[in-house]
């Protein structure tokens, strides 16, 4: 009986599910007549508090395990599921096989054909990352329905991106929306296969969203492969040229009246968390829908800013250089090549706990569209992949395909996502707690 009927007929007697409370780790691969439930060289499990190994008979009780070699596994997120096959076989057969004897037999089959698989497995090592792409298929999973700008933005990348990957494979765009990108997230951690076929995307809020404990994130950030990212949506507070506030350093001495969406909206977020983090003057007046409201409650004199997207004033520039309009600063860190001239709000910050407050809330956009690899794949195809994205946010056909369809395709380094990932998970609990509070749905 080969590997792939044994696990087979476990599941199918105790009803196992892969898309319910159990989970195959990696991918199922074929080698020679046997299919096998392959695990990279010393890959690091998470996010399961029980792993069930082919040569174990009971749970760990820690969440994570390292693998000693290649081998083939299972996973169950449930802690009743091991309980329940446990107690059934030992207590009663299914055509003589117990359910320890699946866990015993799976083991054997896959210490059997070890050879044969680390024998596949240095084969593959060998071929070049030319060899390895040439005439493949590389799926590019978007975390976001058709028709948005995540959508738009990977299927603009699928069209340039072959002609930079060594072997020019065919890039083709696959929508996996469901729960706000989170399954297409869950699915390159958990099941994507791990040799460089299968790239994802998903929000540019999900670093957050899992540091913060969102219901439903089986994904670590920290073990994704960053292959980089494009887009920079700058966020800015602009005020009308009336208002006593002239510079940043104003907003701490001078009250400045702010139209705001409502809780939760991205033109009240950014005045409320600077008024709790940094003690600035904000007046929020909530009830507008957007810029056009905005600023012709601005215009009225109704209010006397608003802080959105900068790509929102497309259609105001023209108060912009007129002056009527002034830029008072940007949200992010690193500079806004549009602007370059505006100060960032961190100048602002005092403290390290404020900038840390400030990068947890406002960071999510410099994470723009991200491109990641799961875990464990080879690091010549990483190589391979990063320099090809570094490589098409040069390419001037998609630049000016970009530039007509107005798509941003700022780009941003793998190192500049690690480097975010990495403040991030370095913010303490008790700001964590203090973020949920300000911003309960930032989530």
């Amino acid at each position: 009986m080969t590997l792939h009927a044994f696990v087979g007929r476990c599941r199918s007697f105790y009803n196992w599910n892969a898309t319910n409370d159990v989970r195959c780790l990696g991918v199922v691969k074929p080698f020679g007549d046997l299919h096998c439930l392959e695990v990279a060289l010393l890959s690091k499990l998470s996010s399961y508090r029980n792993i069930y190994l082919g040569w174990r008979n009971e749970p760990t009780d820690h969440n994570t395990y390292w693998t000693p070699s290649k081998l083939y596994v299972c996973a169950a997120e449930n802690p009743r599921t091991y309980t329940e096959l446990h107690h059934r076989g030992s207590r009663r057969r299914l055509k003589g096989v117990h359910t320890k004897a699946c866990y015993r037999q799976l083991a054997l089959g896959a210490l059997a054909t070890l050879c044969l698989v680390m024998s596949a497995a240095s084969a593959a090592r060998s071929q070049t990352v030319q060899d390895f792409y040439k005439g493949k298929q590389i799926r590019l999973i978007s975390g976001h329905p058709v028709g948005g700008d995540y959508d738009i933005g990977a299927r603009l990348l699928a069209k340039y991106l072959p002609k930079h990957i060594p072997g020019q494979p065919v890039v083709f765009v696959q929508n996996m929306p469901q729960a706000a990108s989170i399954v297409a997230a869950n699915f390159m951690h958990n099941l994507a296969p791990r040799d460089g076929t299968v790239i994802g995307s998903f929000s540019r809020n999900f670093a957050s969203q899992a540091l913060m404990g969102q219901a439903n994130i089986e994904a670590d950030p920290r073990r994704f492969i960053w292959l980089g990212a494009f887009s920079l949506p700058s966020r800015v507070c602009v005020n009308w040229h009336t208002a006593p506030v002239k510079t940043p350093e104003d907003l701490f001495t001078h009250e400045l009246i702010i139209a705001g969406g409502g809780a939760g909206s991205s033109l009240s977020i950014i005045p409320t968390v600077l008024n709790h983090v940094l003690g600035t003057k904000f007046k929020v007046i909530e009830g507008y829908k957007g810029i056009n409201d905005a600023a012709l409650a601005i215009e009225r004199g109704e209010v006397q800013g608003v802080c959105m997207s900068y790509g929102q004033f497309n259609n105001y520039q023209h108060l912009i250089r007129d002056g009527k309009l002034r830029i008072l600063f940007h949200a992010e860190e690193t500079p806004v090549p549009e602007i370059p001239n505006v100060p960032s709000i961190y100048d602002q910050a005092k403290t390290n706990e404020q900038r840390q407050l400030l990068r947890f809330v406002f960071s999510s956009v410099e994470f723009g569209r991200p491109y990641v690899f799961p875990p464990d794949v080879p690091n010549e195809r990483v190589d391979a992949l990063r320099k090809a994205l570094t490589d098409v946010a040069k390419d001037p056909e998609m630049l000016a395909e970009a530039g007509k369809s107005k798509i941003d395709m700022t780009y941003h380094s793998p190192t500049h996502l690690e480097r975010l990932v990495q403040s991030l998970y370095q913010t303490p609990p008790e700001l964590i707690e203090v973020v949920k509070k300000l911003v309960p749905n930032l989530q």
